[in-house]
């Protein structure tokens, strides 16, 4: 998908609660190879934001918010790194 030159990484920790998908499944990324503690505090904030505006309509989301934190590692990634991988690890 485009992400095999870059080098930034982040664990995703997905946790499904009674009530899904209109319920917001618990989220928690740790940055990994590449992530400042402020990007990845970013991006969980888009990425429960993206989950409350789920859960109110019902959508099934976790795919939508895997692609929402690949777009996200891809933009935050500086122009001249190069030969390495995005990696983003999904535990539920």
């Amino acid at each position: 998908m485009g992400y095999e030159d870059l080098n930034v990484s982040a664990l995703l920790l997905v946790r499904c609660l009674p009530g899904y998908p209109y319920k917001c499944p618990k989220l928690q990324i740790t940055p990994e190879n590449g992530l400042s503690k402020s990007d990845a505090d970013k991006l969980l904030a888009l990425l429960s934001d993206q989950a409350n505006s789920n859960a109110r309509e019902g959508r099934v989301m976790i795919f939508n918010l895997v692609e929402a934190a690949q777009e996200f590692l891809s933009e935050i990634v500086p122009v001249g790194q190069s030969h390495e991988s995005v990696s983003f690890a999904i535990q539920s």
